[in-house]
């Protein structure tokens, strides 16, 4: 049995709309996407020759995609049907709102061999069960918290199982689209190279020991895009991650689909799944430090560079910004004759050493005393102030802030 796993397809992608493809016309992201989407397509009916495909969840960045990105769908769903491979489609967050789901009209069709899967639904299908979990209206509309729709759905297949021994010893596959309690929202790294671990801590999504409950012996979730394992117990439990790269923090994250495949020995972490990666994402660059840290990183760009999405950040005191702004139009050409980007992105962050050291040695006494002494209270305000009034107005107003910490303290007291 072969089973591949697409998801977070995104096909419609928004980000930097005015950037356009100047070969499709489309949004450069709703390009990159879209042509990661044929290419997965293509890889499944050439070399995976899967018994199924499941898209699981967020074939859409909306609810209202375009009717061309529509069509661009159909005809690569076509494609699998035409190989005889049949096609289930989980509802992703994005595709919904509260009234509809962009996949309605796909679902009302009713095509051989493509099943659109808009409520939880428990699915025999040769000698695997498979529970699909989509993102289900009922929730977009508060009628039922995710939750608690999970541990129905959870329940009722557990009582399905037991009553029916034809399906006991069969492996259970589950498909869902949602956020994980403990599971990393992004695991990319920011501008500056630092390594991103956003982990997702609301206690009312599900969570790593819900799927563990869950009676599946693998999970396959949609909705977050970095791939990656989930630390269950009970079972294999993955995000596939999005097709494509999202923005520049994505820049060294792979991306791709998974397969389930019981041909394959077992792995410790994928159990019999492999990820298969797509090898075309868009190049994502950030230069980011000084002047000098920034033409050094111009100097590094490569020709396999060419068409990136490209965000320089400089960082510097006033002096050294102004230096930079001189120069940042001889930045942006030699930028554009290396690589030629899609999009050129670029900031400024301004940095006083000093307030910086000042700042850092006030919250250090925050940490060790629990609370900052009245005059640095009032240097920090002046400063505010200082930046933002001129000098009459600051005594005034500086004035001011004297008589209301005043007035707090007496009423602390």
């Amino acid at each position: 049995m072969k089973i591949s796993i697409i998801a977070d397809c995104h096909l419609n992608k928004v980000n930097f709309s005015a950037f356009k493809d100047k070969d499709s016309g489309q949004p450069y992201k709703a390009h990159d996407f879209m042509k990661a989407f044929e290419w997965d397509i293509t890889k499944n009916i050439n070399d995976i020759k899967p018994d199924l495909l499941v898209i699981a969840g967020d074939v859409y960045d909306t609810y209202d995609p375009s009717n061309d990105v529509r069509a661009f769908f159909s005809r690569q769903i076509a494609r699998l049907v035409a190989n005889k491979i049949p096609v289930i489609i989980l509802v992703g967050n994005h595709d919904i709102c509260k009234k509809n789901h962009a996949l309605s009209p796909l679902a009302e069709i009713r095509m051989k061999n493509v099943k659109v899967v808009e409520e939880p639904k428990f699915i025999k299908f040769r000698d695997h069960v498979l529970l699909m979990y989509p993102y289900s209206i009922s929730v977009e509309r508060s009628i039922i918290s995710n939750r608690k729709l999970f541990y129905q759905f959870a329940e009722e297949n557990k009582k399905k199982i037991e009553d029916n021994k034809d399906l006991k010893d069969l492996p259970v596959l589950f498909f869902g689209h949602f956020g994980v309690k403990g599971a990393a929202l992004n695991l990319g790294m920011s501008a500056k190279g630092k390594t991103l671990n956003f982990v997702n801590t609301d206690s009312h999504d599900i969570s790593v020991s819900d799927l563990d409950m869950s009676g599946a012996d693998y999970v396959f979730l949609g909705d977050y895009h970095s791939h990656q394992i989930l630390p269950t117990k009970n079972c294999i439990s993955m995000y596939t991650g999005s097709i494509e790269k999202d923005d520049v923090t994505h820049r060294d994250l792979k991306k791709g689909f998974v397969v389930y495949d019981t041909t394959l020995p077992k792995d410790p972490k994928y159990g019999q799944s492999q990820f298969i990666e797509y090898p075309n994402c868009r190049p994502m660059i950030a230069i980011s430090g000084s002047l000098k840290d920034i033409r050094k990183g111009i100097e590094n760009l490569d020709k396999k560079d060419k068409g990136a999405s490209v965000r320089v950040i400089f960082e510097g005191n006033t002096k050294e910004a102004h230096d930079y702004n001189l120069a940042l139009e001889t930045i942006r050409n030699e930028i554009q004759l290396k690589v030629q980007p899609v999009h050129l992105l670029t900031e400024q962050k301004i940095v006083d050493k000093e307030k910086e050291d000042k700042g850092k040695e006030i919250e250090q006494k925050i940490i060790e005393t629990g609370h900052m002494t009245e005059e640095e209270v009032m240097e920090v305000i002046g400063e505010i102030l200082k930046e933002q009034v001129d000098e009459e107005e600051y005594k005034i107003l500086y004035k001011m802030a004297q008589e209301i910490r005043k007035e707090a303290k007496e009423i602390a007291r």
